[in-house]
């Protein structure tokens, strides 16, 4: 495992800047991703049928659902 002395301000800056990086390509890669579903989804839903909207609805309820049930058990320490 890789530590960092506190007492190098280089090394903690480098680890701040690092970390900062890090979480914006996370938030970044899921906003992209959730943008490119919705502008779709706008775009083409007066197009779409009664039973085609449900579909979309429920595929979109489905992928969040299952999205949640991942970070949960992702947080969750199993014994």
């Amino acid at each position: 495992m890789i530590t960092i002395s506190l007492g190098n301000p280089i090394e903690v800056i480098v680890a701040i800047i690092f970390v900062i990086i890090a979480v914006a390509a996370l938030v970044g890669t899921f906003s992209v991703a959730i943008a490119y579903v919705f502008s779709n989804v706008k775009e083409r839903w007066p197009e779409y049928t009664t039973e085609k909207k449900r579909k979309v609805v429920a595929n979109i309820v489905v992928t969040l659902s299952i999205i949640a049930l991942l970070i949960v058990l992702a947080s969750t320490k199993l014994h």
